[in-house]
């Protein structure tokens, strides 16, 4: 099922939603672990190579939103009250901005501290800013606090989907993996 259906998501959503998820927990774990190497080649690498997937959740986002106007989400299950629902669109909402804006700010800092953003290697981002000491400041710990409020709002996301499967054992988790719904919505 490639579209999406009142009651599932299709798989291009499903792959889009758990690629982004994969990306954004290995490059918050990246980010504090390259965070702490000694500086050398191999931490240029590791920087290199996180800005790289960062510009690529960047893209893989601009495709879910894409893919979103295109194919509505499933309608709400009945188990899911009102107050919930409105809770989860607006959580929705602040995941897209936070996983927009932690990688935009992450490739603004990294150019107002002189380095180049490329796609692993390839093709360079326009440098937008100037080397800029103080603004790369200001733009490191705005990547790093939004970068935590991002992995904390996943956090409440999963557990979120893992309350409405585990407690209220709806399909809410279902029709955004591969299992056959327990019963229709």
């Amino acid at each position: 099922m490639l579209r999406n259906t009142a009651d599932r998501y299709g798989v291009p959503a499903k792959l889009l939603h758990w690629g982004v998820a994969l990306l954004i927990f290995g490059l918050f774990f990246m980010g504090i672990w390259m965070h702490e190497l000694p500086r050398n080649e191999f931490k240029g690498a590791m920087y290199d190579l996180h800005k790289s997937f960062g510009v690529l959740v960047i893209l893989l986002v601009a495709a879910r939103l894409a893919w979103r106007a295109g194919n509505p989400a499933p309608q709400a299950l009945a188990t899911t009250s009102p107050g919930q629902r409105a809770l989860a669109l607006w959580a929705h909402r602040f995941l897209y901005l936070l996983m927009i804006a932690v990688p935009v700010v992450g490739v603004l800092m990294s150019q107002t501290g002189g380095h180049p953003v490329s796609l692993f290697g390839g093709f360079t981002l326009p440098n937008l800013m100037g080397k800029n000491e103080l603004l790369h400041e200001g733009l490191e710990e705005m990547h790093e606090v939004l970068s935590f409020m991002l992995i904390g709002l996943v956090i409440f996301h999963a557990a979120a989907a893992l309350w409405h499967h585990l407690v209220l054992k709806d399909d809410v988790l279902r029709r955004m993996t591969m299992g056959r719904p327990r019963r229709s919505a």
